[in-house]
């Protein structure tokens, strides 16, 4: 709560320009998609790493984030078509609440939708002590997914990655369990629960990164019997 008029003054002071449009303010920095080294900033999260260009529109606690104007444009069109109106994204959310289950919050969701019609999620889900990390998959139909259910779990500690000569369950290890939720299209979940190790300087998810890595780089072919 209240996060908007902390951020206004902050951003605004990091060279953002400002526009109020009725309840949203958006702040804005560079041209679309422009990456600009001297514009490097380690303390801002939206993309200061790489000094890229920012659309930031914040409405109460509501925070939208682009890297140019078309799609912030589309985002604060009342009557621009909504993300949940794509049943792949419903597919998606369905495997994410059936994976999730209980255990601790949402830290990131990452949605992929790749040129060849692949769509994956990959979560991180911290709960201090333990972390669990999601990767769905969508499929056309229940019958598929588990087929592929099986294949993976089949694959997974007997065949190596495709990029280094490990097995899955040695680049991702935890407690492992793959599951479908049917529909048109399926989602395939495949989840990992670790122990989150205390003496790591670095408090990340490092099953969430390593599937992250995976379907960045398309390492899943293996697994997945293909």
């Amino acid at each position: 709560p209240g996060m908007a008029d902390r951020m206004i003054p902050a951003l605004a002071a990091s060279g953002h320009d400002r526009q109020d449009r009725g309840a949203v303010t958006v702040l804005s920095r560079g041209a679309d998609y422009a990456v600009d080294p001297e514009a490097r900033d380690r303390g801002n999260p939206f993309a200061g790493m790489m000094g890229r260009s920012t659309r930031i529109a914040l409405e109460g606690d509501l925070l939208r984030v682009s890297p140019g104007w078309p799609e912030m444009e589309a985002a604060l069109d009342p009557g621009a078509p909504r993300l949940l109106s794509d049943p792949r994204i419903g597919a998606l959310l369905a495997g994410l609440e059936q994976g999730a289950g209980a255990e601790g919050a949402l830290a990131a969701a990452r949605v992929f939708f790749e040129a060849d019609g692949t769509v994956s999620l990959v979560a991180d889900l911290p709960n201090g002590v333990e972390n669990t990390a999601l990767m769905i998959r969508l499929v056309d139909g229940p019958d598929m997914a588990e087929a592929l259910a099986a294949t993976i779990r089949a694959n997974w500690a007997t065949v190596q990655s495709g990029v280094v000569a490990r097995t899955y369950a040695e680049l991702v290890p935890g407690d492992m369990a793959v599951s479908v939720v049917a529909g048109s299209p399926a989602a395939l979940v495949l989840r990992v629960t670790a122990a989150h190790d205390l003496q790591d300087p670095m408090f990340q998810n490092r099953s969430a990164e390593r599937f992250l890595q995976m379907v960045l780089i398309d390492d899943l072919g293996p697994l997945m019997g293909r």
